[in-house]
């Protein structure tokens, strides 16, 4: 009797392809979007902290970040009796408040997906691809961000093309050319240190350095992190448990890869011809303050477009970012060759 009843309720239930209430794949994109994004890697600039970042909302469209420079109180003494009491004081003109606006910048990239792999289905084929689209994501904003934010401030300088840029092997020569000898060294950096934070009324004591490990290798390898080397700078560094590097000077020493190569015209394409042989920009800044990170995490999304010529579908990731240096008082780009 029990089994009647089953069945005549079930001549009332019709199955729904899945086609049919998704015909687009809409929530099956929607959840790809969401699983590449858990396995994106942490981003080198939130690991570090490198950045000012803000997430632009949904519908806003840009992100203005604040800016404000260091300035010099004028104080005078008024604890005397005489003229001290009776005139005006001198007062300083605080420093004017700069307002940089970002838009993040929509970018895409795809890739394809035969037939022969479901990822509606296949568990194992769906976590690889989200965790390969994951990894290409995160390197596309971490390059951009090193590349506009960091390298690019090569040269430019509100005080004159060259103010804070220098040559590794004794940085003391404004906006040098590199040669095979200028490879980096501790003293490079703790004169970039002392320039940051003792250069005046602007002053912005530098918390981290960026660096390719080719650099890296020349620094840690140099014969003045020696403990027997009269010059004593090991005692200014700090290394871990399996003798890494990670700070010197009291900035903490971020190394990547993604920091692109310069030679011939620089960091900067065709701006200067600085660059005699192939090496690495390094890069002493301070944290949050330096770079700015505009997101726009409403924008990112996952789309598919279906080809039954080629029999499989284009997977198409779209992402909105931007991103830029706004003090560049705070930081002092190195030439430093490989």
């Amino acid at each position: 009797m029990e089994e009647t009843k089953m069945r005549e309720v079930g001549k009332f239930i019709t199955t729904t392809r899945q086609n049919i209430v998704d015909p687009q794949g809409s929530t099956a994109d929607f959840i790809f979007a969401e699983a590449v994004q858990a396995t994106m890697p942490t981003l080198v600039v939130d690991k570090y902290n490198m950045v000012m970042k803000k997430d632009v909302p949904g519908q806003v469209d840009t992100a203005v970040f604040p800016v404000f420079k260091n300035y010099t109180l004028t104080w005078a003494d008024v604890s005397s009796s005489g003229a001290d009491l009776g005139s005006d004081l001198t007062l300083s003109a605080g420093g004017a408040m700069e307002f940089t606006k970002l838009t993040p910048i929509l970018y895409t990239a795809g890739i394809f997906v035969t037939d022969a792999v479901d990822l509606k289905v296949n568990q194992a084929s769906f976590d690889q691809y989200a965790t390969l689209a994951g990894i290409q994501v995160s390197k596309k904003i971490d390059s951009d961000v090193i590349k506009s934010g960091f390298l690019d401030v090569e040269g430019n300088h509100t005080a004159g093309a060259g103010a804070s840029t220098f040559a590794a092997g004794g940085i003391w020569t404004s906006n040098g050319s590199i040669n095979a000898a200028s490879t980096l060294t501790p003293k490079d950096l703790l004169d970039g240190w002392n320039k940051l934070a003792t250069g005046g009324a602007e002053l912005y004591p530098p918390d981290a350095v960026l660096m390719h490990p080719n650099q890296y290798v020349d620094l840690i390898s140099h014969q003045d992190f020696s403990p027997t080397s009269t010059k004593g700078y090991y005692r200014k560094a700090v290394f871990d448990r399996e003798g890494n590097l990670t700070r010197f000077a009291g900035m903490e020493i971020i190394t990547t890869e993604l920091v692109d190569v310069a030679s011939g015209s620089g960091n900067v394409a065709g701006t200067n011809a600085a660059w005699t042989v192939a090496g690495h920009g390094v890069v002493i800044f301070k944290k949050g303050v330096s770079v700015a990170l505009a997101t726009k995490n409403a924008g990112f999304k996952v789309s598919t477009v279906d080809d039954r010529l080629k029999h499989g579908q284009y997977k198409v990731f779209d992402l909105m970012f931007a991103t830029k240096y706004i003090l560049r008082d705070s930081m002092l780009f190195i030439r430093a060759a490989d």
